[in-house]
């Protein structure tokens, strides 16, 4: 999920988790949160000075500093009356498990490594098999909403008008395995089937954006009404200067991970040689805001992988194009146009880091426009220079809903399904041409690749279901999502497709 009530990486995960805790080794500090929206600065132990993501110098690769522990005291846990879930399983898999396997992130070597409530973070593997895919890997981001408001995340923590509650903010609930499906399953149509596979649980809640270890809060208790005051860690933007080293990255001396049912160590990440980085639902958000930063960090590897992105179920129609007068946000706070309701995201945002060109593009071409660098839409057609592919179900049932609730109109007339549906696939169709025509266009190497049938199902790549239930008629034979994934790849055609007929899509 990902639009108006959603927002993934508050707590911990994102970049920190797989590309290095940056949440606890690099030398960056956080920059100072955002005031208003009951957000206070973070206490001193919390390591929070300003810096720039632009500016910061890189750390020398052999001097990384450790960091304070982050205390969150009260929790939201703490603060809030509401009941939560009981506690989960920890620690690894047993062996009878042939899925991913579970590996709690240390929180003493990582410390900002956690999710909203102070948990450890958490992230589930599978080594290779076969020597050719030693060094392939396919980096996954959960997905699971997002809150933008210290109101949202409480009320988010205690279930209300949302979809989400705390085992979606808290390692809580996290299982002891991951089945291992979707993208990762070990299919033969699949070709990430045997590279090395990581899965990064998210329990963050901020679209894998933010950068604040602690923040201090204020709220009303969903439950009684009452004003409470919580802290709350969203650090899972791997913070400018980190190097990308740990946990996947091992420092020498260190042991590698190891898959219990097999025996076998996970290879080093820092000898990629191709990279699949992708998402589902607020986890693809996270790969928009983080796809040519990833990229950037591992280039620094001896064999200077390959970075692909991959981003599902997390786009919607150009809302440029959209009416803003008769939706939420005009009627509740007279933002009734894109640009006043767009510019004043980053005001609500508990502090989130975006795309590093974007930001630096628009202060240096176009001042004071900054603000379209929130816009997931606008840094696709014209931020990001990494390859990368679009799987969207042009019926999101979850996305189309909130637009569709939201009030935004076409033409004067309040959007309906279909009319939703038409400007998504007009909008992912004419992608590749806005790329090429994009404010970075000089860096891009690779126009997009787009997959996107009729089906309203929502979060599709780690389910088997929708990555290989799903098939779009075109030609001799219907096309899979992995028959157009693997064209774009090899540079054929088509590399581009979207349904155009609702009656002939086949979903489970």
């Amino acid at each position: 999920m990902r639009a108006g009530s959603l927002t993934l990486v508050v707590a911990a995960l994102a970049l920190g988790l797989f590309l290095a805790a940056c949440g606890g080794s690099g030398s960056g500090a956080a920059p100072s949160p955002t005031p208003g929206d009951g957000v206070t600065a973070a206490p001193a132990t919390a390591n929070a000075s300003p810096a720039s993501p632009t500016t910061a110098a890189a750390p020398s690769p052999t001097a990384v500093p450790r960091e304070t522990a982050v205390v969150l005291k009260p929790t939201i846990e703490d603060a809030l009356s509401c009941r939560v879930p009981a506690r989960g399983p920890s620690g690894q898999a047993g062996t009878s498990t042939p899925g991913l396997q579970r590996h709690d992130i240390d929180i003493a070597l990582f410390p900002r490594a956690i999710c909203n409530d102070g948990s450890p973070a958490v992230l589930f593997f599978r080594p290779y098999e076969g020597e050719a895919n030693r060094n392939r890997w396919v980096i996954g981001l959960a997905g699971g909403g997002s809150c933008a408001t210290p109101q949202d995340c409480a009320n988010r923590w205690c279930g209300v008008d949302t979809n989400f509650d705390s085992s979606n903010m808290s390692t809580d609930a996290a299982g002891n395995a991951n089945p291992g499906d979707g993208i990762f399953a070990r299919r033969p149509e699949n070709p990430f089937a045997n590279w090395n596979q990581v899965f990064v649980r998210y329990c963050s809640s901020d679209l894998w954006s933010g950068r604040a270890p602690a923040l201090t809060v204020q709220a009303n208790d969903p439950a009684t009404g009452k004003p409470v005051e919580y802290m709350i860690a969203m650090t899972g933007l791997a913070r400018a200067g980190c190097r990308p080293s740990r946990p996947l990255n091992r420092d020498p001396g260190t042991a590698p991970l190891t898959y219990v049912r097999t025996r076998t160590p996970l290879p080093d990440l820092s000898d990629a040689a191709e990279v699949v980085f992708a998402g589902g639902s607020a986890g693809g958000v996270g790969v928009v805001f983080n796809l040519d930063r990833v990229a950037a960090l591992l280039a620094a590897g001896p064999n200077r992988p390959i970075v692909r992105g991959l981003i599902d179920s997390a786009t919607t129609p150009d809302l440029s194009k959209l009416g803003w007068g008769a939706t939420e946000a005009c009627r509740t706070n007279g933002r009734c146009t894109y640009e006043t309701a767009v510019s004043a995201r980053d005001t609500q945002a508990l502090n989130r880091h975006l795309d590093e060109s974007c930001v630096e593009w628009h202060a240096r071409n176009r001042p004071g426009t900054e603000w379209l660098c929130t816009d997931v839409e606008h840094v696709m057609a014209n931020h990001l220079t990494t390859p990368y592919f679009v799987r969207m179900g042009l019926t999101d049932r979850l996305i189309s809903s909130e637009i569709i609730a939201a009030g935004y109109t076409l033409a004067g007339r309040p959007l309906t399904l279909l009319t939703f549906a038409s400007e998504l696939r007009q909008f992912l169709l004419d992608l590749p041409a806005a790329v090429a025509k994009g404010e970075e266009r000089q860096l891009v190497t690779t126009p997009p690749g787009v997959y996107a049938p009729t089906c309203p199902e929502h979060y599709t790549i780690y389910a088997n279901e929708t990555v290989y239930g799903v098939a779009i008629p075109g030609g001799a034979k219907p096309v899979t999502f992995f028959d157009i994934w693997k064209n774009w790849v090899a540079g054929t055609t088509p590399s581009v497709v979207a349904s155009s007929d609702p009656r002939t899509d086949t979903c489970r």
